[in-house]
């Protein structure tokens, strides 16, 4: 009897596990993920595959998972792209999308992403007919001139489901994370933006500035 016991209570974890993970599984099917945080796993699955986990903590790059999660979230993005599921779900009635810059080089150099893979999602929103919030934030003496206003706006208006741009003032609320982690700001001596910093903007944009 003690030794039947003992062979099969280490199969509980496991079932244990089991049924975590088809219950995570049925409520992936019945609810709706946070648009934001999807985006994030989808960029940095696609980071990943592209770059290596070598490079994927690079300086300017926002990411906040720890390595640990990085193998999983490789693996589902290249699930993903071996079937050839899109990075939106036809379920999503509105796609909230920061456009960080207007260039490919200030995409790169500022935020170690990639504004190809930006223009990929909205144009896939686009194809599915699903309506598009842009959010910019306007930091002063990088997006705040007429030159990258102009640009920003033909770009922002090259998509054909975007219903408005939310202007997002830059500001310095994160400083103190970089202080606690020992990091130095990269942004530390730009000032906050003020209204005259959307000027340009709101000019180039005209009614689809919100």
């Amino acid at each position: 009897m003690e030794q039947n016991r003992l062979k099969t209570e280490p199969r509980t974890p496991w079932l244990l596990l089991g049924c975590a993970l088809a219950l995570r599984l049925a409520l992936a099917l019945l609810t709706e993920a946070y648009p934001y945080d999807r985006s994030c796993f989808v960029a940095w699955g696609d980071k990943l595959l592209t770059e290596g986990p070598a490079n994927f903590y690079s300086a300017g790059y926002f990411a906040d998972y720890p390595p640990g999660y990085l193998p999983v979230l490789a693996l589902v993005s290249a699930v993903r792209a071996l079937l050839g599921i899109p990075a939106a779900s036809p379920l999503t009635d509105l796609l909230l999308a920061d456009l960080k810059f207007s260039t490919e080089e200030d995409y790169r150099r500022y935020t170690g992403g990639s504004l190809s893979h930006t223009m990929e999602v909205l144009a896939l929103a686009g194809e599915m007919g699903m309506p598009v919030w842009l959010r910019h934030v306007v930091v002063p003496g990088l997006t705040d001139g007429p030159e990258h206003a102009a640009r920003f706006a033909a770009l922002a208006r090259t998509l054909p489901t975007l219903q408005k741009v939310e202007l997002l003032p830059f500001h310095k609320l994160c400083l103190h994370k970089y202080e606690n982690l020992g990091l130095p700001f990269p942004l530390a001596d730009v000032p906050a933006a003020s209204a005259e910093h959307l000027t340009h903007l709101r000019a180039a944009l005209g009614d689809l500035a919100g």
